[in-house]
């Protein structure tokens, strides 16, 4: 199937459904059933809502190491559980409407290697636990109200 790739023994891996033009919610109770997922790509589309804060009861958190939501009609907060993904390395949130603070609990997200916030409703300022991303490499706030610094020097490519 196109944008569903497979393990050799036939475990869902990742689910790269990016430009589909999905529309509603995305389906947690399907996607749910996918326990060994590491890649979930469902950036594009028109889902809508709020991203759940129980998400990281559905997957494994472990296994998890891409979530790639950008540019869809999600609003809401960003919810502090999903610090509990310590094994994700790219999150994408960009375009999308979510607002309020970038939660603290982001500083447990210790793998992260790219981290997309821009052109969103944040505001406040970054909390000094992103520090504690030693592993980032690119970080873009662009087109929120978010103020603090960042050592330049941490990151290749950052764009506030």
């Amino acid at each position: 199937w196109n944008g569903v790739s497979c393990s050799i023994f036939r475990v869902v891996e990742r689910l790269e459904l990016q430009g589909e033009r999905l529309r509603k919610r995305i389906p947690l109770d399907e996607v749910s059933l996918l326990q060994s997922l590491t890649d979930l790509v469902l950036g594009d589309n028109i889902f809508e809502g709020t991203i759940p804060s129980t998400l990281h009861t559905i997957w494994n958190t472990r296994s998890l190491t891409k979530l790639d939501l950008h540019y869809n009609v999600l609003d809401g907060i960003f919810p502090s559980e999903l610090g509990s993904f310590t094994n994700l390395e790219y999150l994408a949130l960009s375009g999308n409407q979510i607002g309020g603070s970038i939660p603290s609990e982001i500083g447990r997200m210790t793998a992260l290697t790219y981290l997309d916030l821009a052109s969103n409703l944040f505001t406040g300022h970054l909390p000094t636990e992103v520090l504690r991303l030693t592993s980032l490499k690119e970080l873009y706030l662009y087109e929120n109200a978010v103020s603090g610094a960042f050592p330049s020097t941490r990151c290749r490519h950052i764009e506030v």
